[in-house]
């Protein structure tokens, strides 16, 4: 988290390697500074003409920086794409940001897209997303937690009463 490791990352950007292991490294590098200067260039790495593998990485990597309305956008024009792996990344990285507003644009690439593949796991994320947002999910999940642990306390409770009456007969 030293503010020039933002630099020597984004050099290492432009440097070829097998797999494309530097370039998703640095993007990774970039993602776990959680520096906001770093979404620009992470927006420029999923563009055409990037490798694939590195596009993937970018797309993984930009929510990890930020996940506004921008960010979604540039996701959902990322669904258009002609490779069917990065409409797939796309669509899993739109699944995880669990923001509900997707959900038309996931549709629209859903209905036109050709390739199974992308269909299922576009079934699946919209299947996931369900209507609701992260936030909504989670506040049901506590609610849900503390509903089973009155009930365990009721529980306990009614034995104990059940207890004290059948010693009283």
């Amino acid at each position: 988290r030293q503010e020039e490791a933002l630099d020597t990352l984004v050099e290492l950007l432009d440097r070829d390697s097998w797999g494309e292991v530097m370039r998703a490294g640095a993007i990774d590098g970039i993602a776990n500074l959680r520096e906001e200067r770093g979404v620009e260039h992470l927006k420029g790495q999923t563009q055409y003409g990037v490798p694939t593998r590195a596009r993937r990485s970018a797309i993984a990597a930009l929510v990890k920086l930020s996940s506004g309305r921008k960010i979604r956008e540039l996701l959902e024009e990322l669904l258009e794409d002609g490779d069917p792996h990065l409409r797939t990344s796309v669509g899993m990285v739109l699944g995880g940001l669990g923001d509900t507003k997707a959900r038309p644009a996931l549709r629209r690439a859903l209905a036109r897209d050709l390739d199974g593949r992308v269909r299922r796991r576009l079934r699946e994320v919209l299947r996931d997303l369900g209507g609701r947002s992260r936030r909504e999910m989670s506040t049901l999940r506590e609610e849900v937690d503390m509903l089973r642990r009155q009930n365990a306390e009721l529980s306990a409770r009614l034995s104990k009463l059940e207890g004290r009456l059948a010693d009283t007969k």
